[in-house]
């Protein structure tokens, strides 16, 4: 009889350790499963990568056109410094004359027309740089504030999915949207 209780107890250890293996292997197959919202924070994360990384790539593009604009001024503004001082040196040399009793020949007289024109013309292009510079630092500042958007929402992410809490991503997604209308104000900025 010890030999049948044997074999029976022998017997439902076996059936209960494969039903132990079945149940284990449907839980750890159950596990590796990756919920379909988790999935769509990878897309949403990789589409996100790329338009930071545009977004970043126009704004060093809109830095780099601002700082040549800044250098144009510059030079504008010292050729502009130069006409005055041909200008002063001009008018200084007709009131030398004027003391004399003396008039100013027709080439002094050209001379001083043609250096307010040029004056007038730099002038213009100062200001034309100075204007390019300015758009073109604040497009580079939307664009800056675009990658922080998109950067910020992947980082929400991947936080929603640690604490699998989907609230925490559509608050990412949030700040990805208001990213979304920085990069085209940026991209507007930049393009005209």
């Amino acid at each position: 009889m010890s030999s049948e209780i044997e074999d029976i107890v022998a017997d439902s250890i076996e059936e209960l350790a494969v039903d132990d293996l079945i149940e284990n292997r449907e839980e750890s197959e159950g596990n590796n499963r990756t919920p379909r919202w988790e999935l769509f924070v990878a897309f949403t994360s990789s589409i996100l990568a790329v338009l930071s990384a545009l977004a970043a790539l126009m704004a060093t593009f809109a830095s780099d056109k601002a700082t040549v604009a800044l250098s144009n001024e510059g030079s504008f503004s010292s050729s502009a410094e130069g006409l005055d001082a041909s200008r002063t040196v001009l008018h200084a040399k007709f009131e030398i004359l004027k003391a004399m009793n003396q008039s100013p020949s027709e080439d002094d007289l050209a001379e001083l027309q043609h250096l307010d024109r040029k004056r007038s013309e730099m002038r213009a292009r100062i200001a034309s740089a100075g204007a390019v510079s300015d758009h073109q630092l604040k497009a580079h500042d939307r664009l800056a504030i675009a990658v922080t958007l998109f950067q910020v929402t992947m980082l929400l992410g991947g936080v929603a999915v640690m604490v699998k809490r989907r609230l925490v991503w559509f608050f990412g997604l949030g700040f990805s949207a208001v990213g979304c209308v920085f990069l085209l104000l940026g991209m507007m900025g930049y393009l005209y």
